[in-house]
């Protein structure tokens, strides 16, 4: 578990330069007492946790990082290192997608500002450009600046994301489209295929449960769509009638397992005339039962009937700080302030 403990976080409602919105921080504060090793292992700790994006669903946008120091001179050496700290981090992030790409990886981007007002907060909150941001020509903005820009970086990066759930939608409902045609066609997949087998499989799936189908079983999914989409290519044709024979023999393993956890319940040999409840009517083979086989020897009158062996899964499950994010402890989280309230720091515990 890593620990982030800002001194405070900043939560306000910002309308600037036609930006409106909420905007965050994180504010690091500096009486001279830290060397600048350890404010560089500071800055190592938040941009972990920007890349990790722990803030998402915690925070409206990533929190850049502010620094409240004793001297302008004091915060332009700790910009200076935290600039390179950031040039290193960006050459190990490779950006993809063009300009989609450019402005998610530009939201999720670490932030980083210092001034040297720790004595003379409330200039630093409302007055003018005196926060100094990492880059050759040593950049002034103001707060209010600062925050608006990464309400719209964050609102450009939204806009993308929309975009690709939406194409993502679309793709998804076609896709459940083609796998109703080719379910509702099993006379003649099993045909095309030489696969009798095809219609006992498609009934254990009715309509209602295919999209369904697309998460729980895409192997499935993608052999019949990928056979639909080309009913002449022997590759294709072959993965369709394998992944048809291995499911219906799963459903025929599961009814024999079901049927021996009758047994076992009822306390009845196979074949004495006690069936299991059966399944709903139309699910082949899962709906067939047959009580006249034996599949093993039966147990002489009297004796006690074999206790299911009962058998426990470990799962460990992760905690997680529902205020920081995932495998992250010491942030507070975002509550949204009240309507028209004033600029507010929240102080962390």
């Amino acid at each position: 578990m890593r620990r982030l403990t800002p001194d405070a976080a900043l939560l306000v409602d910002v309308d600037h330069a036609d930006v409106v919105g909420t905007a965050c921080a994180f504010v690091e504060v500096d009486l001279a007492t830290m060397s600048q090793a350890v404010l560089r292992e500071k800055v190592t700790r938040y941009l972990a946790y920007a890349e990790d994006r722990a803030w998402e669903g915690r925070w409206p946008h990533c929190p850049p990082l502010l620094l409240l120091t004793t001297t302008e001179a004091r915060a332009a050496t700790f910009i200076a290192a935290a600039g390179k700290q950031l040039a290193a981090a960006r050459r190990g992030n490779l950006v993809y997608g063009g300009q989609a790409g450019r402005d998610i990886a530009d939201a999720r981007a670490l932030v980083i500002a210092a001034c040297g007002l720790v004595r003379g907060p409330a200039a630093a909150v409302t007055g003018p450009p005196v926060w100094l941001l990492p880059g050759e020509a040593a950049t002034r903005v103001s707060l209010a600046e600062l925050l608006a820009d990464r309400i719209a970086a964050q609102a450009r990066a939204q806009h993308w994301h929309d975009q690709a759930d939406a194409d993502a939608d679309a793709v998804r409902r076609e896709r459940v489209e083609q796998l109703h045609a080719v379910m509702d066609a099993a006379d003649e997949v099993a045909r095309l295929l030489d696969a009798p087998i095809a219609g006992e499989v498609f009934a254990l799936h009715p309509p209602a449960d295919r999209p369904d189908l697309l998460e729980r079983d895409p192997q499935l999914v993608d052999a019949l769509l990928n056979w639909w989409a080309d009913r002449t290519d022997p590759d294709r044709i072959g993965r369709a009638r394998q992944v048809l024979t291995d499911r219906h023999t799963a459903a025929w393993r599961e009814q024999a397992r079901r049927l021996l956890a009758a047994v076992d319940a009822h306390g009845d040999p196979p074949g004495t005339g006690r069936s299991p409840p059966p399944s709903p009517a139309g699910a082949s083979p899962r709906g067939t039962w047959s009580t006249t086989t034996s599949t093993g020897p039966r147990r002489a009158p009297g004796t006690r009937s074999r206790t299911p062996h009962s058998r426990t899964t470990g799962r460990s499950a992760t905690t997680r700080s529902p205020q920081c994010g995932p495998g992250w402890a010491g942030v507070p989280a975002a509550t949204p302030p009240p309507p028209s309230s004033p600029p507010t720091t929240t102080t962390s515990t």
